[in-house]
This record gives C-alpha cells, structure tokens and sequence, in this order.
C-alpha cells in the first residue's frame, strides 16, 4: 500500500515540473518579444525626431524631399530586421515547446 502512495504522490511532481518547463519557455518568449518591441518603439521615436528635425531644417521642398528619401531606407532597413528577428524568436520558442513535447511523450 504504500508503494502505491508514493507512487501517485511523484506524479503531480512530474506534471509541475513539466507545466514549469513550459511556462519558463513561455515566459523567455514574451520577455524577449518585449525587449525587442521597446527597441522598436525606441527606434521608431528616434526616426519620428529626425523627420521633425529634418521638417524644421528644410530650406526648400527639393531639400526635404532628398533628406526624407535618404531616410527611408533606414526605415525599411529596420523593418525586415524586425521580422527576422520576430521569427527568430517564435522559432526558438517552438523549437524548446517541441523538444518539451517530445521529452514528455517519451
């Protein structure tokens, strides 16, 4: 009988640690989302200061069209390396998901 106590009572522990398992992925994936998204937001209130400096600077529409077309390849720049490194990230975070998967179903 109390082998079959001790057994039922390391089931629950396995389930935890499992459940943990899944939240600490869950929890890296979100904390490294969010750093990336207040890069992002930081960059992207940088860019919206140029814009306004170059706006003030311009001496000419032919000027500010130059210096605002200079920008945007910066921008689009930015961008792609947003997405490459959202999916990175979402990658990863399968990857560790399956792997904790495949552990448990073994």
């Amino acid at each position: 009988m109390q082998k079959t106590i001790e057994q039922f009572a390391i089931i629950p522990q396995a389930g935890f640690d499992t459940a943990a398992s899944f939240v600490k992925v869950w929890h890296s994936s979100v904390e490294q989302l969010t750093q990336l998204n207040l890069a992002s937001a930081r960059a992207a209130l940088e860019d919206t200061l140029a814009v306004s400096n170059i706006l003030s600077d311009a001496k000419d529409v032919r000027d500010l069209m130059i210096s605002l077309g200079a920008m945007a390849k910066p921008g689009s720049d930015r961008f792609s390396c947003y997405c490459r490194d959202v999916n990175e990230i979402v990658l990863q975070s399968h990857d560790d998901f399956a792997s904790l998967i495949e552990t448990q179903a073994s």
